[in-house]
C-alpha cells in the first residue's frame, strides 16, 4: 500500500468524506496533465492490483463501503467518470 501513499494523499483532498467533491476533481485533472496522468495510472493500478481493503479506505478517507467489492466497484464508477465520460459515482 506504500507504494499507493502519493496517490491516496491527493485522492483524500477529492474523495474524504470532509471534502468529497469529485467535479471539483475532475476540473482539477483536466487543467492539470501531469497530474491527470498520474492519478489515472495510479487509479488502473490499483483496479488491477487491489492493494487496499474497505477498510483501509474507510480509515482515511472516512467513507464506509461494505465490501472490499463495494469499494472497488466505486472505485471502477470513479475511474470511468473522471476518464471516459461515465456517470457521477455515487457512495451510500
Amino acid at each position: 500500500m506504500d507504494r499507493f501513499e502519493p496517490w491516496l494523499e491527493t485522492m483524500y483532498f477529492y474523495c474524504s468524506a470532509e471534502l468529497y467533491d469529485l467535479d471539483r476533481l475532475k476540473t482539477y485533472l483536466s487543467k492539470n496533465e501531469d497530474k491527470r496522468r498520474f492519478v489515472q495510472k495510479e487509479l488502473d493500478a490499483v483496479l488491477v492490483e487491489r492493494p487496499f481493503s474497505a477498510l483501509d479506505w474507510e480509515a482515511r478517507m472516512n467513507i464506509e463501503h461494505e465490501s472490499d467489492d463495494d469499494l472497488y466497484g466505486f472505485l471502477s464508477a470513479l475511474n470511468n467518470f473522471l476518464f471516459r465520460g461515465g456517470p457521477y459515482p455515487d457512495w451510500d
